[in-house]
């Protein structure tokens, strides 16, 4: 018998889960800002939606909304880096979909 692929769920499936995912470190430590977004003096934030893996690492991720294309690849690029506890259900892990607003300010 062949293994059953597993699908991934669509961002738009409900999943009930006990636990959600978190990131193991703040993303925004992760970031590596824009140089041309922080000569002028740009902030702004992205929304994204990432797949977590069942081992915590993020599988993929789309960015639904940004205030400035410039700041869409250095989102993504934090996203791919970061690290999460996995989702669980009843103990056991599970992919699932999560939406993280992630914030460009300057210091």
């Amino acid at each position: 018998p062949t293994p059953v692929e597993e699908k991934d769920p669509t961002p738009d499936e409900f999943i009930d889960v006990s636990e959600e995912p978190a990131p193991i470190q703040p993303i925004e430590k992760l970031i590596q800002y824009p140089e041309v977004a922080r000569r002028s003096g740009l902030e702004g934030s992205v929304t994204v939606q990432a797949l977590i893996g069942k081992d915590g690492t993020v599988e993929k991720v789309e960015v639904l909304k940004a205030d400035y294309d410039i700041f869409k690849d250095a989102a993504i690029v934090a996203m791919k880096k970061a690290k999460f506890t996995p989702a669980r259900q009843n103990g056991t892990a599970l992919k699932v979909w999560i939406t993280r607003k992630i914030d460009f300010k300057l210091k």
